[in-house]
């Protein structure tokens, strides 16, 4: 299975260190990320759902990203 995501809420945003960066970054994820526990719900639905199911690939996006 593969899971494409959009922007996700990391604590990768706390090591940026170009000037005005941090800032950008945090404004694109408070109005767009979707959560780490989004992405987990979405694989434990693929892992635990009917054998007769396969989900090749996933993508998910945030609504205010897609377009």
């Amino acid at each position: 299975m593969v899971i494409e995501h959009g922007a996700v809420a990391t604590e990768l945003i706390g090591h940026i260190t170009k000037a005005g960066a941090t800032q950008a970054a945090e404004r694109l994820c408070d109005a767009t990320a979707i959560t780490a526990q989004h992405l987990a719900d979405i694989t434990v639905f693929d892992v635990t759902g009917p054998r007769r199911l396969k989900a090749n690939d996933i993508i998910v996006l945030p609504k205010a990203q897609v377009g």
